[in-house]
């Protein structure tokens, strides 16, 4: 479905799924950035069950905003014109994030 540029309604549309996307974006740094921080934290050491069972959270937590991220932008490619010309950008941008 394309939204009509002309249409006031389609603006506001057009404005609250480019809102939402981009608050499930910044759920999903964060969520990255706590697992990120923990895995520094905790270091090289063995992890105990208690650490084990947090890490396992928090993983659970960023892979969900990140499906929850790529399902938005999957869905909202046609209104926003999101990565429409750089299909792996998206991904490329999550992994460096994550890996620098």
């Amino acid at each position: 479905m394309d939204l009509d540029r002309d249409n006031p309604l389609a603006a506001e549309i057009r404005q609250e799924i480019a809102e939402a996307y981009f608050a499930g974006c910044r759920k999903m740094v964060d969520s990255l950035e706590a697992l990120k921080t923990f895995d520094r934290v905790v270091g090289s050491s063995t992890l105990d069950k208690r650490q084990i069972v947090r890490r396992s959270e928090l993983l659970d937590e960023a892979g969900e905003r990140v499906y929850f991220v790529v399902i938005q932008r999957e869905a909202g490619q046609t209104h926003l014109k999101i990565g429409r010309n750089q299909p792996g950008k998206f991904c490329l941008v999550l992994l460096r994030h994550v890996f620098r």
